[in-house]
């Protein structure tokens, strides 16, 4: 009995966590990013300091970039493009060769044509 209890109760926070994601247009999103190292982890972070995404955290050793964002306030299409402005190509956008190339040496990752 105490375990229906508590299965209702974990089934009744998800539920409500949905809904308030859902009702606020907050969502959270895993993307692919291209980089190398911890210089890179901050300018990616830093560059998605906006408003709108409320948590930004990149991996560097699994090239993925995890955020909790409001889409009523910043479009992942606009998140795509902050990134890529950065220096860093990702899965929907490559930055340009002049952003690629003014990263430092041990940012500079292997680029797909």
């Amino acid at each position: 009995m105490k375990t229906i209890k508590i299965l209702i109760l974990v089934c009744g926070i998800a539920f409500a966590t949905t809904n308030l994601f859902a009702q606020t247009g907050k969502k959270i999103v895993t993307i692919q990013v291209s980089g190398n190292c911890e210089h890179c982890k901050e300018r990616i972070e830093n560059a998605l300091d906006i408003k709108g995404i409320q948590k930004a955290i990149y991996t560097p050793e699994t090239k993925q970039l995890k955020m909790t964002l409001d889409t009523t306030k910043v479009s992942m299409d606009s998140v795509y493009g902050i990134i890529a402005k950065a220096g860093h190509d990702n899965e929907n956008r490559k930055a340009s060769d002049a952003a690629y190339n003014a990263l430092p040496e041990c940012c500079k990752y292997t680029r797909k044509k």
